[in-house]
């Protein structure tokens, strides 16, 4: 069974880097939020990674819950 829930448009934000460094590109600038999902069309395998770290997000005064995540990943 698969559960999927779209992302809220005002989660799907982050630091633009790309004045200083036209090559670093976040991940909310790399992949694409979308309404709908369906799994069962992909012909390749679908790998979600976590890292259980709130160290960087403190640093960029961003929102702590980094490290909660790849625990609440099931």
């Amino acid at each position: 069974m698969t559960q999927w829930y779209p992302a809220s448009p005002a989660l799907w934000q982050g630091r633009d880097d790309s004045i200083e460094a036209p090559d670093a590109r976040r991940l909310f600038q790399t992949v694409t939020r979308s309404e709908t999902f369906f799994p069962e069309n992909w012909q390749q395998k679908i790998a979600l990674m976590g890292f259980a770290c709130d160290e960087g997000v403190k640093r960029n005064a961003g929102r702590p819950g980094a490290a909660g995540g790849p625990g609440r990943v099931a």
